[in-house]
């Protein structure tokens, strides 16, 4: 932190070590969410077979990853708001080829 602190020329260290707190908070609820979810999904799915395997990790993944947003959202935390901003509101394809196989559009 001090390498910071003089590289920046200061920075206010409270709000750093808080938006520190509330992250490790978040991913440890994250996580034990996640690990309590892959316990029904296994009782659900055949755990032999990859697509179990498969479902397991996606559903405790999506799980943890919803819980993450849902506790960043009760603690406001700043990082929400700038992982925001990198998630675009709606996709469009756009052309880069000239043949309609490859731009994005219809045959």
């Amino acid at each position: 932190m001090s390498v910071l602190h003089y590289t920046l020329n200061g920075f206010d260290d409270r709000k750093v070590f808080a938006s520190t707190i509330k992250i490790v908070f978040a991913t440890l609820i994250a996580a034990m969410v996640a690990q309590f979810l892959k316990t029904p999904i296994a009782a659900v799915v055949d755990m032999q077979r990859f697509w179990g395997i498969a479902a397991q990790l996606v559903g405790s993944f999506s799980g943890g990853i919803l819980t993450y947003i849902i506790v960043c959202m009760a603690l406001k935390s700043e990082e929400l708001e700038i992982i925001k901003k990198y998630i675009p509101r709606s996709v469009k394809l756009t052309g880069g080829a000239d043949t309609p196989r490859f731009s994005g559009m219809m045959e």
